[in-house]
């Protein structure tokens, strides 16, 4: 559950949706009593409405919290703005103003909790952790030659992100849970910003100018690479992440046996 519901960005959000009764009674409320094609009146179509996509966002894509509630400021505002444009178009400009001027002065608050996640900050020290690995492959090697001991193979998780994107933002939380949960000697969680190092993850298949989701994430074994997400379809395009959610993460990069293989 995230720690960021008491941050600047959540309450000036929640305060744009709960002043709305104010507004409302500002204005000329004639137009929302007037009565749609259906019979209703227009305010209670446009709060119905509101309702019945925010349930179907939850059911077809709730993948955290964080991103469900930004859902929810994000077509309430909305809503809101239809409502107003209604009323008064003097209180509508006044309303698409601050929604403005608080998107641009407050930001989404990044994660600063706890994390198991090493920053790889460009191409060279991602080559030094693969190096790493692949020495300590070497080493298992050599020793299950001469002293049939048998080491544990080494996996390094990256997670590809953006500053700009909001889908990075909204789980960086859910990637440091997962690097502490899934915390193994076998098993290491880097990130890497594309912003900085584009031409890099170019070479690994990931076209930034293909609009790409992000965050885009590609496991490891022994340098070698074994699984990436959301990687690409049938007929080599990539994929659209809808979600993302820890179960689906665990199971497709199977964290759960890469953990039981260090025990």
């Amino acid at each position: 559950m995230s720690k960021n519901y008491f941050s600047a960005y959540n309450i000036f959000n929640s305060l744009l949706i709960l002043i709305y009764p104010i507004l409302r009674n500002s204005g000329n409320r004639y137009m929302l009593k007037r009565k749609d094609s259906w019979g209703y009146q227009r305010e209670d179509s446009i709060i119905t409405i509101l309702v019945a996509i925010i349930l179907l966002r939850y059911i077809k894509y709730f993948s955290n919290w964080d991103k469900f509630l930004c859902e929810i400021f994000f077509f309430s505002k909305f809503a809101i703005s239809v409502l107003l444009l209604l009323i008064s178009r003097k209180i509508f400009f006044w309303y698409i103003l601050a929604c403005l001027i608080i998107w641009l002065l407050i930001k989404y608050p990044r994660y600063q909790g706890p994390s198991n996640i090493i920053e790889l900050p460009n191409y060279e020290a991602f080559k030094d952790i693969i190096e790493q690995s692949q020495n300590k492959q070497k080493e298992k090697l050599h020793k299950k030659s001469h002293n049939n001991i048998n080491n544990k193979d080494g996996y390094l998780f990256v997670i590809f992100y953006s500053n700009y994107s909001y889908d990075c933002l909204y789980t960086e939380e859910l990637f440091a849970h997962l690097s502490i949960k899934y915390y193994a000697n076998n098993l290491a969680f880097t990130r890497m910003n594309v912003d900085i190092n584009e031409a890099f993850v170019e070479k690994l298949g990931i076209d930034l100018h293909k609009n790409v989701s992000l965050p885009y994430m590609i496991m490891f074994k022994n340098g070698k690479e074994v699984e990436r997400l959301p990687g690409y379809d049938e007929k080599g395009k990539p994929r659209k992440m809808k979600f993302y959610r820890e179960k689906d993460i665990v199971e497709i990069f199977d964290l759960k046996n890469i953990v039981k293989e260090q025990k």
